[in-house]
């Protein structure tokens, strides 16, 4: 007779093993969505027409809302948290992408406080005339999941994301009470000196490389391949 396996529980666990256990529950429930994303892609290679629209809100105290649209109502909205410094996690995730090719699989994972957010970029192709990848993006807010999936060209992707941040971060605020919290925070800043010190720490923020990037991709046509 096969013995029964026992899982052993927190309190039995290594100390090691015990500290990582609350993250590889919701690790292994992302790991699941994504699978499904995966293969809902497969099975739908009709829907391969590379829609990506990203939409950033003027900052509210400390809060980004952002919506990811990828097409064929598929759409994932969460509220971005300057605690965490998500825009340079954004920023270093697409340079990561331009860096190493579509040679396997890039990630970047948001903490929003109020929810958690992967996204992943995952090659399909090299060439064909330009890389293209899937993009799948998992929000939890601990109640409720969402999850959208879109197969992308790494120039859309790169583009699309980089500038919709800069023309957000762009937007110089006037010194007032009321846009102390406008975007200083999003660089680490407390406080907004002076409209030089606004520009100087946008200037700071930019990637010469994903701006180089997309300069020479500009004449690409922005679709994904039939």
């Amino acid at each position: 007779m096969k013995k029964k396996q026992v899982v052993p529980t927190q309190e039995e666990k290594p100390l090691s093993e015990a500290y990582y256990w609350p993250i590889m529950r919701p690790a292994a429930r992302w790991l699941s969505i994504k699978t499904e994303l995966i293969h809902e892609a497969m099975n739908h290679l009709d829907q391969w027409d590379g829609d990506f629209v990203v939409e950033l809100a003027t900052p509210d105290v400390g809060w980004i809302d952002t919506v990811f649209d990828l097409g064929h109502d598929r759409k994932v909205e969460i509220s971005m948290s300057d605690v965490y410094d998500p825009l340079t996690r954004l920023k270093d995730w697409m340079e990561r992408i331009i860096k190493n090719g579509l040679t396997g699989s890039s990630v970047c994972d948001l903490d929003n406080e109020r929810s958690y957010t992967v996204l992943t970029y995952e090659s399909l192709s090299d060439s064909n005339p330009e890389p293209f990848g899937l993009l799948t993006i998992v929000d939890n807010d601990g109640e409720n999941i969402q999850k959208a999936w879109g197969v992308i060209r790494e120039s859309v992707l790169i583009k699309t994301l980089y500038n919709a941040i800069m023309a957000t971060l762009s937007i110089i605020p006037e010194e007032t009470d009321d846009n102390h919290d406008f975007c200083p925070i999003w660089f680490g800043i407390n406080s907004l000196q002076n409209i030089d010190t606004w520009v100087e720490t946008v200037e700071c923020f930019r990637s010469p490389a994903l701006e180089a990037y997309i300069a020479e991709g500009n004449h690409l046509k922005e679709n994904v391949v039939e």
